[in-house]
């Protein structure tokens, strides 16, 4: 307090004096506000910086200890290094700060939580805290190629020091042989594009993976938009096994015969013939026709089903089977999706399989029911006719059934087992770029992707211009053609760390109503009040804006004291009185801290909000006393006095200039 704790003294006079009484050090203090009510910052600031080299790294020679003052902007900052640290006043440089309260301001031998100070706001609004230690940074001298957009990027050591060192933290590199790779990890990973039978193997693609599963020194990598393996089919083999030649042929026995085309049909041996000598004749079970002769070497035993085709077809006829039978309904679904193809009600397929020996009129059982396919198949010969594949695939597919070996069945998932120590494993887009068919969260980005981006302290609606996964950043560029605070101004172009804060999803920022434009937050955050009903009339919160819990306090006393809260949020049915005592004095706001307080009241007692936010009231404080225009800690006590006296003159009946006696 002036004249009790500090005396305002002209320049010549205070020289003077300490010309007299000289021995300590000198202790520079700015004076703050104007008129009357100007202040002296008795704790401002004390700072440590350290200038970056041309590799990222702080030069601890470097260190330079100097006082702020909260109030001053980020460009008078800049100014008081360049002038210090003997660089060219134009020299254009960049501040690094962390403002998490969860770590340790003064270290710098850490790349964690440091943060870019950007625009030209007070200090304090950044959160710099009293002995924290700033990083300045400067161009690279180092010589560099082309200086294109990613070049003039690269140019910034610590900027880009610390993009690798989050790059290699968020994204693990297989290469590395000290990275544990868990589930759910993002790489890169090479394919091999080749059929599943073929042997002869093209050039690996990269595609972006995804660990799924880890077992010892190998990998299940889970491809993301890897088409099926071409080439992938069904055979025969996979599905039955070849019947035997039978030692003795005994008539009235059903086998196997094969026909001039290659298939075999079920057949029953009806005679033994005599001529020619040991042939045989045969009626085919599948059609109303006889083969007078046979020879031997065409009779096989009846193939079987393979135990993987088994639990694939039991699969099909669980799916379409209601009671352990499917009836004529199910089974013209199931042929509809085999033959892709619509399956009228008569409908020879499904009147074929409601016979012996595959159903009866009732439906189709399951030992019929794989006996049908049973049949088709052995009919194929050695190789399944196209047809015939493609209605299995289909079955197969909707039914969830992967034929095949494991290897095959991972492929067709697009899965694949990879040895860990295998070069077709990689750090996360180090070899591939994002498509626009991959399926992305927000944060996934693609040039010309829109989006919504925060410059200074307006959101702003923004183009992606480049993308570089090297450094996970992201060339931003504004579109200002409906810009609320600058209409004018040109599209403004920055890179951007794709985790930061300031990027957030198209038109869900810079469409915000402009109410609240003007208040500055914490980390340049808006506050809103919060709707809901309290528990009881009064019982309402105060939202914090930064350390500001010494307002919300003063705020919540001075809300419960009935007399003040009557005087300026009025009663039931009955306007509030000061609205008759608003002065015109020059030691008042002219009724603007009043009418604000008698609003900010009338919400917390209207039982409609869970929470105010005092960011209109906090900010026309900070206009008359500039101590208060951050947002940190203060003393609840010096802004108890200042804000009754704020009222008092606002509501003050005396004419002014006041008498004297």
């Amino acid at each position: 307090v002036e004249n009790r704790d500090f005396i305002l003294l002209n320049k010549e006079v205070w020289k003077l004096l300490y010309s007299w009484y000289p021995g300590g050090p000198i202790l520079r203090r700015r004076v703050i506000g104007e008129g009357q009510n100007m202040r002296v910052e008795l704790y401002p600031f004390c700072l440590t910086v350290y200038k970056v080299d041309d590799f990222g790294m702080p030069i601890i020679d470097s260190k330079l200890q100097s006082p702020f003052s909260r109030s001053d902007t980020l460009e008078e900052v800049r100014s008081h290094l360049r002038a210090n640290l003997g660089l060219k006043y134009t020299e254009e440089v960049h501040l690094w700060h962390r403002p998490s309260l969860e770590v340790d301001q003064t270290l710098i031998d850490s790349l964690e939580g440091w943060e870019m100070l950007e625009g030209d706001d007070p200090l304090e609004d950044y959160q710099v805290v009293d002995g924290s230690s700033i990083l300045l940074e400067t161009r690279s001298s180092r010589s560099l190629p082309s200086r294109d957009l990613v070049d003039d990027r690269q140019a910034w050591p610590f900027f880009h020091r610390l993009r690798k060192d989050f790059k290699q933290k968020t994204y693990k590199d297989p290469q590395d042989p000290n990275v544990i790779l868990e589930v759910d990890d993002k790489i890169d990973a090479a394919a091999k594009e080749e059929g599943r039978r073929s042997s002869v193997s093209s050039e690996c693609k990269w595609y972006a993976a995804t660990v799924v599963q880890v077992e010892g020194s190998r990998l299940l990598v889970q491809f993301h938009n890897r088409p099926k393996p071409k080439g992938a089919q069904l055979e025969s083999t996979d599905l039955v096994l070849e019947g035997l030649t039978p030692e003795l042929i005994e008539v009235g026995m059903q086998y196997e015969s094969l026909d001039s085309r290659g298939c075999w049909h079920q057949v029953r041996i009806t005679r033994r013939n005599l001529d020619p000598p040991d042939t045989y004749e045969a009626q085919l079970l599948d059609e109303n026709t006889t083969w007078p002769v046979v020879q031997p070497g065409n009779i096989r035993e009846l193939c079987a089903l393979t135990e993987e085709a088994k639990k694939a077809f039991k699969k099909v006829f669980a799916r379409y089977a209601n009671n352990d039978i499917i009836e004529g309904g199910g089974l013209r679904g199931l042929m509809s999706c085999a033959t892709n193809e619509y399956i009228p009600e008569d409908s020879p397929k499904v009147a074929q399989l409601l016979k012996e020996p595959f159903g009866t009129e009732a439906g189709v059982k399951l030992d019929g029911f794989l006996e049908y396919w049973r049949q088709q198949i052995a009919a194929s010969g050695n190789k399944l006719n196209y047809w015939l594949q493609q209605e299995l695939l289909r079955l197969f597919q909707r039914a969830g059934v992967e034929m095949g070996n494991e290897e095959d069945q991972l492929l067709a998932q697009g899965r694949e087992w990879i040895e860990r120590d295998s070069t077709r494993l990689a750090q996360y887009r180090t070899n591939t770029i994002p498509s626009y068919q991959d399926i992305r969260d927000f944060r996934d980005f693609r040039i010309y992707d829109k989006l919504d981006c925060r410059f200074g302290r307006e959101w702003k609606q923004a183009e992606v211009m480049e993308v570089d996964w090297e450094e996970m950043t992201i060339l931003v560029q504004s579109r200002d053609v409906n810009s609320v605070a600058s209409p004018t101004t040109k599209a403004q172009r920055q890179w951007i760390p794709m985790e930061s804060d300031r990027l957030a999803e198209y038109e869900t920022k810079s469409l915000e109503s402009p109410e609240h434009e003007g208040d500055p937050g914490p980390l340049l955050a808006r506050s809103v009040s919060r709707g809901g009903v309290c528990p009881q009339p009064g019982a309402c919160g105060l939202q914090n804006l930064g350390n500001t819990c010494f307002i919300n306090s003063t705020l919540q006393c001075l809300s419960n004291s009935m007399e003040l809260r009557t005087f300026f949020a009025g009663t039931s049915g009955e306007a509030p009185l000061y609205l008759d005592q608003i002065s015109a004095s020059p030691l008042s706001t002219q009724g603007r801290i009043a009418r604000e307080f008698s609003k900010l009241l009338r919400d917390m007692w209207s039982n409609e909000n869970k929470s105010v936010a005092p960011a209109t009231l906090k900010k026309l404080i900070g206009q008359k006393r500039p101590e208060f225009a951050g947002y940190q800690q203060h003393d609840a006590q010096e802004l108890l006095c200042y804000l009754l006296d704020a009222l008092h003159e606002d509501v003050n009946r005396a004419s002014y200039p006041y008498p004297t006696e």
